[in-house]
C-alpha cells in the first residue's frame, strides 16, 4: 500500500467520524453556545480531511485546484469555530463581536475567492520548479500564520481563565486546552520530520484538528461538560444577599462581597481607598473581630442583627490561610422572635388566668354556697379515694356526722335567714377545726360529714366530742336583742383494719347519730368498727 493510499484512508476515516459526532453533538447540545461552535468545528474539519482526501485521489496536475478551492476555505471555516468554542468555554458571557463576525466570514470567503483564481496569480499555490507538482506561496503562510493565531488566541483565553476557575470548572478547562494544543503540537511535529527527512508530506493538520474536536465531543456528550456553565466566582458573591468579608491568616482584610460593600456604606465607611490600602471597615470591624454569633449594628437603617459565622481556611496542606466571615442580617427574624416571646409570655399569662378561673369554677361546683364548706358531690370523690386507700390496706379511718338538734324549730320561729346565718357559723367552726388532709362537708340541711383518714377509734371520738362542744357555743343574734344557739349531736365509727368500705363507714356513722338523737341528743355515739348498716334503721327524718 503506498503512502497516498494510507493517508487516503486516514483522511476518509476522519471526515466520516467528524462529521457523525458533529451530528450527535449538535443534536444534543445546541441549545448551548460552545457546543454548537464545537459542531460547526468538527464538520468543517471533516469537509477539510475530504478536501485533503480528493486531492490524494486527483492526479498531481489537479491537486491545487482541488486544495485551493475545498482546503483552504474548510480551514478558515475549522479554526474560526474552535476559536468561537475556546472563548465561550473560557467564558460563558463570550459573544463574537461585529468585528469578529466580519472576520469570521471574510477569512473563509477570501480564500475560496483566491482558490479560484490561483491559476491567475499563483499567490496561493505556484508550481513546482521541476514541474510535477506545486509549491506553498506568499498567501499559503499568511493563511497559515493567521489560521494557527486565531488557534493560539482561544488557547490563551482557556489558560487565562483556568487559573482562577474552581475544581469542577479546572477540569473541564484541562480538557479544553489539551485538545486546544494537538493541531499545534501535529503541524510542529511535522513540519520537524520534513526538515529531516528532506521532503514534503501529506498534511496531517486535518487529522490533527478532528483528533481535538473528538476530544472535546468525548467531553460533552460522555462527561456533559459544557453544560456546566462556567460562573465567575466573584460574580456568584456578589450576588449573594449575605455580607461574605474575607481575611488573610495576618488578619487583613483581602476581598468583600458587594453586599459587604453596601453595608459599610449604611455604617458611613469608605470600602475602598485611592492608595490600595485595605479598606476601612470602620464600625465592621468590631464584628469581624468578634467572629461567630449574633451582632447588633447600629446603620443608616436603623438598629441591624446580624447572625455571623466564621470559618477557617487552609491551604492544601491544611495551613491555615485566612478566615472568610458570612453575615446574615437577621433583624427581621430576631424581632418576630422577640415578638413571639412576648405573646408567649402573654400567652401564659392569660392560660394561669384561664386555669385559676377553672380551678375556681371547679371548686365552686364543689362547695356549698350557703357554708362554703364541700358539697356531697365533693365528699363521694372523698369517699371513693378513702375506699381504694383502705382497699389497699391503709391505716384504719374514720368518719363523723354531726346534726344540728331541733333546728326546724329554729326555721319555725326565728325564720331561714336566722337559721342560715346559724348553719353558716357551725359550718365556719368545722372548717377552722379540720386539718390537712381531712374533709368536712355539708351531707345535706343541717347535717354535716367529717372524714378522718388514717384515724383510730379513740381519736375519731376526740375529734367528735371536740367539734361537738365548739359548735354548741355558737349563737347568732335575732330580733328583739337575743342571741341564739343550738345543741349537736354526733355519730363516729372508724373502719375494722381496711376490711369497713367507706360507704359501710357513713351508713354506720348516721346509725351512730341517730342512737345519739335518741339518747336524748347533745351528745356522741359511737358504732362499733364494722358495724353492718342494718345494725340501725335511719329514721326519715330527724330533728
Amino acid at each position: 500500500m503506498t503512502e497516498d493510499q494510507v493517508y487516503a484512508l486516514l483522511y476518509l476515516a476522519a471526515g466520516t467520524v467528524g462529521l457523525v459526532v458533529a451530528g450527535l453533538v449538535w443534536r444534543v447540545h445546541r441549545r448551548w453556545p460552545a457546543p454548537r461552535y464545537l459542531a460547526f468545528a468538527l464538520a468543517a474539519s471533516s469537509v477539510w480531511a475530504l478536501g485533503s482526501l480528493s486531492s490524494v485521489l486527483v492526479a498531481d496536475a489537479n491537486r491545487s485546484a482541488v486544495v485551493t478551492v475545498t482546503v483552504f476555505p474548510s480551514v478558515a471555516m475549522s479554526v474560526g469555530a474552535f476559536l468561537c468554542m475556546l472563548s465561550a468555554v473560557a467564558d460563558r458571557s463570550w459573544r463574537p463581536g461585529l468585528g469578529m463576525r466580519r472576520a469570521l466570514v471574510a477569512h473563509p470567503a477570501v480564500m475560496l475567492l483566491l482558490g479560484a483564481t490561483n491559476d491567475l496569480h499563483h499567490l496561493v499555490l505556484a508550481p513546482s520548479g521541476t514541474g510535477d507538482g506545486y509549491r506553498f506561496a506568499l498567501l499559503f503562510w499568511v493563511h497559515t500564520a493567521y489560521s494557527y493565531g486565531l488557534v493560539v488566541v482561544g488557547v490563551t483565553r482557556v489558560v487565562r481563565a483556568r487559573r482562577h476557575a474552581p475544581a469542577l470548572r479546572d477540569a473541564q478547562l484541562t480538557i479544553m486546552l489539551a485538545a486546544g494544543c494537538v493541531p499545534g503540537l501535529t503541524v510542529a511535529a511535522q513540519i520537524g520530520y520534513m526538515v529531516a527527512a528532506e521532503r514534503v508530506v501529506n498534511d496531517l493538520s486535518p487529522v490533527a484538528f478532528l483528533i481535538a474536536g473528538l476530544i472535546d465531543a468525548h467531553a460533552v456528550l460522555r462527561r456533559g461538560t459544557l453544560k456546566v456553565l462556567p460562573i465567575a466566582r466573584a460574580q456568584v458573591l456578589d450576588h449573594l444577599g449575605d455580607v461574605v468579608v474575607v481575611r488573610d491568616d495576618s488578619g487583613q482584610v483581602i476581598d468583600l462581597n458587594l453586599a459587604a460593600r453596601r453595608l459599610l456604606e449604611r455604617l458611613g465607611a469608605p470600602p475602598d481607598r485611592e492608595d490600595g490600602a485595605p479598606p476601612d471597615l470602620g464600625p465592621l470591624a468590631e464584628l469581624v473581630r468578634a467572629g461567630s454569633g449574633e451582632h447588633l449594628l447600629d446603620t443608616a437603617d436603623g438598629p441591624r442583627v446580624l447572625d455571623v459565622r466564621s470559618t477557617p481556611l487552609t491551604d492544601p496542606g491544611g495551613r491555615s490561610v485566612g478566615t472568610v466571615l458570612v453575615a446574615r442580617d437577621v433583624t427581621v427574624e430576631v424581632t418576630r422572635r422577640v415578638e413571639l416571646a412576648h405573646a408567649n409570655d402573654a400567652l401564659r399569662e392569660h392560660v394561669e388566668i384561664i386555669e385559676q378561673l377553672r380551678a375556681e369554677v371547679a371548686e365552686q361546683a364543689v362547695r356549698d354556697a350557703m357554708t362554703g364548706l364541700h358539697n356531697r358531690r365533693h365528699l363521694d370523690g372523698a369517699l371513693a379515694d378513702l375506699a381504694v386507700d383502705l382497699g389497699a390496706g391503709a391505716e384504719p379511718a374514720s368518719v363523723i356526722m354531726l346534726d344540728a338538734d331541733h333546728f326546724k324549730q329554729v326555721n319555725d320561729e326565728h325564720g331561714h335567714a336566722v337559721g342560715d346565718r346559724l348553719l353558716a357559723e357551725i359550718a365556719r367552726v368545722m372548717a377552722d377545726t379540720v386539718r390537712p388532709g381531712e374533709t368536712v362537708a355539708r351531707y345535706g340541711g343541717e347535717e354535716f360529714v367529717v372524714v378522718l383518714p388514717a384515724t383510730g377509734a379513740q381519736e375519731a371520738w376526740r375529734r367528735a366530742e371536740e367539734l361537738r362542744r365548739r359548735c354548741a357555743r355558737v349563737e347568732v343574734p335575732v330580733r328583739g336583742g337575743g342571741r341564739l344557739g343550738v345543741t349537736v349531736s354526733a355519730g363516729v365509727t372508724t373502719s375494722d383494719q381496711g376490711r369497713t368500705s367507706a360507704s359501710a363507714l357513713l351508713d354506720a356513722a348516721d346509725a351512730a347519730l341517730y342512737e345519739a338523737k335518741r339518747q336524748g341528743r347533745a351528745r356522741t355515739c359511737a358504732s362499733p368498727a364494722g358495724t353492718p348498716v342494718t345494725l340501725l334503721a335511719r329514721p326519715r327524718a330527724r330533728a
